[in-house]
């Protein structure tokens, strides 16, 4: 028996070029699945198709009809996956476990076209059988048989589940899992500036009332301070109704602002820090995603996934350049902003640490010297009207669930690279947001401020 290849199949391109129903992904990319279809031939029989040309392109269309027909069957099933990888907002993990239930299915499909297509061809040979009774001699193989194979860059990717990467499917491993880290880095970034700022806004306001008490006059401040460190110390556990009565209403005093002071240092401490480690790790997406472009670039079979990933790219550099708004904040964020907005932080935060220590020794002051510290405190503030400057352009930013969809939206169109490879891509992601968590600490000051959790 000799093998003769009756036609190359690849279920992306039939779709695209012969499927009853049109499909157009928005989340995932349709699998290649390239395979041969072979039938079995006896030798003599082989030579008798060869001298006959318009037979053998009969069995061979006969043949394509029967997978052509399965696209009905097939191309549902990936629109099910499309839809549940979008209303996954594209999660990788959730998307690798649909496609691989969906590949099976897609797998029986195709048993069941290639059974189809041995009765078509024997129909036919049957028929040609009756109108040429020379061919009466002649007999086909036993069946059709489908040789998958991978072709172009996304062979690449074939079993990395089982050995070590090489190539694109390295790029592709360190793309997905880093872009997983990354963006669940944004999202504590996201949450470290909110904090800092509502901190920010507890120090501000605890100055503020000090202050107050001064001004109405200065041993009457300093009674309230006294009576409110002494609430605070032996009445802990005493009903807030107690404690307001003891300090005349006014519950902020120099031990609570040291401990909100503390607070916010260590918050300001998380957010620098975090913010370098995430840039460093937004531009390694970038060279990493420039390299399998470029070895895609080649792959003529590759057009849409090198479209997808110039689309991931371009949403990196709009995350490094216009990052993402805090709604409750009333301004935009950025990676590099979010370290200088830090610094300076950090620098008022220190103000104002230089100042409780002075209250503590028994320095009292007047409400210029509180007046001075608040501008400190005031102008570290995270918000729009930080700085003296006017609320930023917040027209074209989006939240930080918009900011990581979209790159989600287009990073899914090499998913399949790397479908097969689910442990690798999270060993890769939980190694990322290990070394966030241990690199963001209190590394100004020391202490044990505990670092941000990554989800």
């Amino acid at each position: 028996m000799a093998d003769w290849v009756m036609f190359n199949w690849s279920l992306s391109k039939a779709i695209e070029n012969d499927s009853p129903i049109k499909f157009t992904p928005k989340w995932i990319p349709v699998p290649d699945l390239p395979m041969k279809v072979v039938m079995d031939l006896p030798p003599d029989t082989e030579s008798m198709l060869a001298k006959d040309p318009l037979l053998m392109q009969m069995i061979k269309d006969d043949s394509k009809q029967a997978f052509t027909a399965s696209l009905s069957k097939i191309v549902p099933r990936l629109q099910t996956l499309d839809a549940e990888c979008g209303a996954s907002g594209a999660d990788f993990f959730k998307y690798a476990e649909s496609r691989k239930r969906v590949l099976q299915q897609i797998d029986l499909d195709l048993q069941q076209a290639k059974t189809s297509a041995v009765a078509a061809v024997q129909k036919r040979w049957m028929q040609v059988q009756q109108q040429k009774k020379e061919y009466k001699k002649y007999r086909l193989g036993v069946g059709i048989k489908l040789v998958k194979g991978a072709a172009g860059a996304v062979a690449a990717a074939a079993g990395i589940a089982g050995a070590a990467p090489t190539g694109g499917a390295t790029l592709a491993l360190s793309i997905v899992g880093g872009y997983r880290a990354a963006m669940d880095g944004v999202k504590t970034l996201w949450d470290c500036a909110k904090d800092a700022d509502g901190v920010q806004k507890k120090v501000e306001a605890g100055l503020k009332k000090l202050r107050d008490s001064y001004a109405q006059s200065q041993k009457l401040g300093v009674a309230r301070e006294v009576v409110a460190s002494t609430a605070n110390a032996l009445l802990k556990e005493a009903p807030v109704a107690v404690i307001n009565k003891l300090s005349g209403g006014a519950l902020t005093n120099v031990a609570t602002l040291e401990d909100d002071n503390k607070l916010w240092r260590g918050k300001l401490t998380h957010l620098r820090f975090l913010a370098h480690e995430l840039s460093e790790e937004l531009n390694e997406l970038l060279v990493n995603s420039d390299k399998l472009a470029t070895q895609l670039t080649a792959d003529p079979d590759s057009k849409k996934k090198l479209a997808a990933l110039r689309g991931f790219q371009a949403d990196i550099n709009k995350l490094l350049t216009e990052g993402f708004i805090v709604p409750s904040m009333g301004r935009r964020v950025t990676i590099q902003k979010s370290y200088e907005d830090a610094e300076r932080g950090l620098a008022a935060q220190e103000q104002v640490a230089k100042a409780i220590e002075e209250l503590k020794a028994g320095r009292s002051q007047g409400v210029d010297w509180y007046n001075k510290i608040i501008s400190f405190v005031a102008d570290a503030a995270l918000t729009a009207a930080g700085y003296g400057v006017s609320p930023p352009n917040l027209s074209s930013a989006k939240d930080v669930t918009g900011v990581v969809s979209d790159g989600a939206t287009n990073l899914a169109g090499i998913y399949d690279m790397v479908a097969d490879a689910v442990p690798q891509v999270k060993a890769i992601e939980e190694k990322i947001k290990k070394k966030f968590e241990e690199n963001v600490t209190d590394k100004v000051f020391g202490g044990t401020v505990a670092p941000p959790r990554l989800a």
